[in-house]
C-alpha cells in the first residue's frame, strides 16, 4: 500500500489559478472563496488519478483492500511559508471494507497566522477551513469506480483592508467573511489496460456561498460554482520504477469571478516514481512550474511519507512571493 500523497503541490493550486487569470477582477467579496479553492477540499483533490494512495481520489483508496488490509487510515501534516505569512495543514482519514467495496471519511483543516502577504502589504490576512467527506469505491474486475459527498466545507477570512474615503485618504476596515459549501460531490474512475498500464479519470463539482462584512457596511453575499476534471495515465517500466502523466481542467466563476468567466485553466502533471530496495519509495514530480519530492518508507508501524516543494504556487508569486511547503505523514492498515 503506498500513500505518496502530493499535498504540497497540489494544496494552493486552485489559487494560483484564479490569481494568474483573473486578478483585476479580485474583490474582497471573493476572499473567503478563494480561501476555500486555496486549502480546502478542492484543492486536495489532486492531479493524480490513477496512483496507489487510500487517499486523494475515492477510486485509488481500493489499493488498501488489493494489499490485503480490511481497515487502516492515515493522518498528515505540515504547511506553506511565505515569508511571514504561514499556513499550517492537517488531514486525517479512516477506512474500513464495506461489503464489495470501502468506506472512508476524512477531515481536512488549514490555519493561517495573521500575517501580510509578502507582496501585498498593508493587508494583514488571516484565514482558517474545514471540511468532512465521505467516500465509497468498489472493484469490478478491472474498474474501479468511487463516489465522494461532502456533507460540510467552510472558510473563514479575517483580515484589515484600506478603504478609500475621498480625498486620496483611506481608513483601514476589519474584513471578516465565511463561506459555506450547499453541494458537493465527485466521481471517479481507473482502468487496467494490462499489468503495466492503469489510465484513470475523475470529475468534481462544488457550489457554495458566501457573506463578506467590510466594517460598518452591509454584507456582501456571493454564490459560486467550481468544476475541476481530470484524466491521467500511469505506466509502469519496471518492477520497480513508474512513470505517470495527468492533465487538469478548472473552471471557477461567481461573485467577482463572474467577470472573468474564462477563469479557465489546464494543468499538467508529470512524474517518476523509483522504489529502492523494499521499503523506500523515492518519487520525483513538477506541477506549475514547482518541482516537488517525495520520500516513502514502509516502518513497522505504518508507512511514513514526507513531501517538500520548492517555490510553492509559483503562479502566485505576485502575491506570496517566493515560498516552500512541507508535509509529513503516517498511514497504517490492518
Amino acid at each position: 500500500m503506498t500513500t505518496t500523497r502530493k499535498l504540497t503541490v497540489l494544496s494552493g493550486l486552485l489559487l494560483s489559478i484564479l490569481i494568474a487569470n483573473s486578478a483585476p477582477a479580485l474583490d474582497p467579496g471573493d476572499l473567503p472563496k478563494l480561501s476555500n479553492l486555496s486549502f480546502g477540499w478542492v484543492s486536495m483533490s489532486g492531479v493524480d488519478p490513477t496512483q496507489d494512495m487510500i487517499t486523494q481520489f475515492a477510486p485509488n483508496m481500493v489499493v488498501m483492500k488489493d494489499a490485503g488490509y480490511k481497515t487502516g487510515g492515515e493522518a498528515v501534516f505540515g504547511g506553506f511559508e511565505f515569508g511571514d505569512f504561514h499556513v499550517n495543514g492537517n488531514f486525517q482519514s479512516a477506512i474500513t471494507s464495506v461489503g464489495p467495496g470501502l468506506v472512508r471519511i476524512c477531515h481536512y483543516g488549514y490555519s493561517s497566522n495573521m500575517a501580510q502577504m509578502p507582496n501585498v502589504p498593508g493587508i494583514p490576512i488571516q484565514t482558517t477551513g474545514d471540511a468532512i467527506e465521505v467516500s465509497y469505491a468498489q472493484r469490478i474486475d478491472k474498474t474501479v469506480i468511487g463516489v465522494t459527498l461532502l456533507p460540510v466545507d467552510a472558510a473563514t477570512v479575517n483580515a484589515t483592508i484600506p478603504v478609500p474615503v475621498g480625498g486620496g485618504a483611506f481608513v483601514n476596515m476589519p474584513t471578516s467573511g465565511t463561506l459555506k459549501e450547499n453541494f458537493g460531490a465527485r466521481v471517479g474512475a481507473i482502468q487496467e489496460i494490462s499489468d503495466k498500464w492503469k489510465i484513470g479519470t475523475d470529475f468534481s463539482y462544488q457550489a457554495d456561498s458566501s457573506s463578506v462584512t467590510i466594517g460598518a457596511f452591509p454584507a456582501t453575499k456571493n454564490k459560486y460554482q467550481t468544476w475541476v476534471g481530470t484524466a491521467g495515465t500511469s505506466y509502469k517500466l519496471n518492477k520497480r520504477t513508474k512513470v505517470y502523466y495527468s492533465w487538469q481542467k478548472l473552471k471557477a466563476v461567481g461573485g467577482n469571478l463572474k467577470s472573468a468567466s474564462n477563469t479557465t485553466k489546464i494543468n499538467e502533471f508529470y512524474g517518476v516514481s523509483q522504489q529502492i530496495g523494499d521499503k523506500v519509495t523515492v518519487s520525483a514530480n513538477y506541477l506549475t512550474g514547482s518541482p516537488n519530492a517525495i520520500v516513502s518508507w514502509q516502518s513497522p508501524i505504518g508507512i511514513f511519507t514526507a513531501s517538500y516543494t520548492h517555490h510553492a504556487l509559483l503562479n502566485a508569486k505576485s502575491f506570496l512571493g517566493t515560498g516552500h511547503s512541507l508535509y509529513c505523514g503516517l498511514a497504517i492498515g490492518m
